[in-house]
């Protein structure tokens, strides 16, 4: 391991600021940069212990005034170019970030590359074992200030075995390709993304996820950030099990379907709500299909179907009273988030009400009926109002 232990030697390699006293500074370059990481040249290269230096001791932004945003911020935009102090022009070359930790002398944070002030190439956060060895939690990989290609972040289990725990990938700062979490060291989600409609943030790699559709409903579907392609699929945490799937064809969503646990059956999973979509380029539809689960005999049964378009209501509407009988409670037509034609009300499966609408109003006849399912009063409505009662 090379040691830089005295300032002369250190000035080969490190730019120190005008301001601080020489002497306080403390520098060793590290373990892992023995082997494997080969630096662009010594002066394009600078080592800041955060114990002793700050950053803004080395650089500015492009107005030649300390950075107003923290460090994770620079070098994003040409807005926020790393401009090196000393010179005042664009910062091309290697930082190494260390500190003095726990009577380890320069331990080793995060080493980032630049070129003309932007982020370019890699950009690696450190982990530091029971061993006292560091290793990469995370490398992401920069052009021209944006995130592009593939960006990785690892832990260490309690045995030492470094894992993945996710990776993701980015073209000219937009999310594309497939993408993986883990979880101790077991797949928890996988998918494809085809395209992204809003370029990513600097440190967007940090924070990999998904968010499923099926709780967001039919707005997000119309102005969706992420079109997807092929499957995406989240597995359940003891097993590698489907608990979560999307399917996307052509940049549309065809389905979304997920699964409950069923502990006494011999099935690992039951499915518990489905999301259809229409096929047409010009037709937004959705379908929701609702599942109730019955561990006792393993099966689930459809508790409630409802479509939407653009956003609203659209179409056939379905909730039954017993599912496992199939009975209904109610039965209806939407068209635009309004009821229109006629509705049917139910209780425990006999015949309650018959209702037209038009519009979202009562507009026409409504029969009213009895416990044994007898007609025993009519009503006609205009626009929500009574205009007519037949006993």
């Amino acid at each position: 391991m090379i040691f830089f232990n005295t300032f002369v030697f250190l000035m080969n390699f490190l730019i120190l600021p005008s301001n601080r006293d020489s002497s306080s500074f403390r520098v060793q370059q590290s373990e892992q940069f023995k082997t494997g990481d080969k630096l662009t040249s010594e002066r394009d290269t600078i080592f800041i212990n955060f114990s002793y230096f700050d950053w803004e001791d080395f650089f500015i932004d492009n107005r030649y005034t300390p950075f107003a945003i923290g460090y994770k911020d620079c070098g994003c935009t040409p807005e926020n170019i790393v401009v090196l102090k000393k010179t005042k022009q664009p910062f091309t070359g290697v930082v190494i970030l260390t500190e003095d930790r726990d009577e380890i002398k320069d331990y080793l944070l995060e080493k980032h590359e630049y070129l003309k002030g932007l982020r370019h190439g890699e950009w690696v956060e450190f982990g530091f074992d029971d061993s006292k060895s560091f290793y990469k939690r995370g490398i992401a990989h920069f052009k021209n200030g944006d995130l592009h290609g593939e960006a990785k972040q690892y832990l260490k289990d309690n045995d030492g075995t470094l894992l993945l725990s996710n990776f993701s990938n980015y073209e000219i700062g937009y999310k594309k390709g497939e993408f993986k979490n883990y979880f101790d060291g077991k797949l928890t989600l996988e998918g494809k993304i085809l395209k992204s409609k809003d370029k990513s943030n600097c440190e967007d790699w940090q924070s990999a996820g998904f968010h499923p559709l099926e709780d967001k409903f039919g707005n997000l579907l119309l102005t969706h950030y992420i079109i997807y392609d092929g499957f995406v699929r989240k597995y359940g945490f003891n097993e590698m099990v489907v608990i979560y799937e999307e399917l996307w064809e052509a940049e549309k969503l065809m389905y979304v379907k997920e699964w409950v646990e069923a502990e006494n059956c011999d099935s690992t999973r039951l499915l518990y709500r489905t999301m259809e979509v229409g096929n047409s380029i010009s037709d937004k539809r959705v379908t929701f299909l609702d599942f109730q689960p019955e561990e006792y005999n393993c099966i689930s049964y459809l508790t409630k179907k409802e479509s939407y378009l653009n956003g609203n209501a659209d179409g056939s509407y379905i909730v039954y009273f017993d599912p496992i009988v199939q009975t209904l409670r109610e039965k209806g037509i939407y068209k635009n988030g309004k009821k229109v034609g006629v509705w049917e009300d139910y209780i425990e499966g006999v015949l309650k009400s018959k209702t037209e609408y038009l519009d979202g109003e009562k507009d026409g006849s409504e029969e009213l009926y009895n416990e044994d399912g007898k007609l025993f009063r009519k009503i006609r409505y205009k626009k929500g109002k009574v205009v007519e009662i037949n006993h």
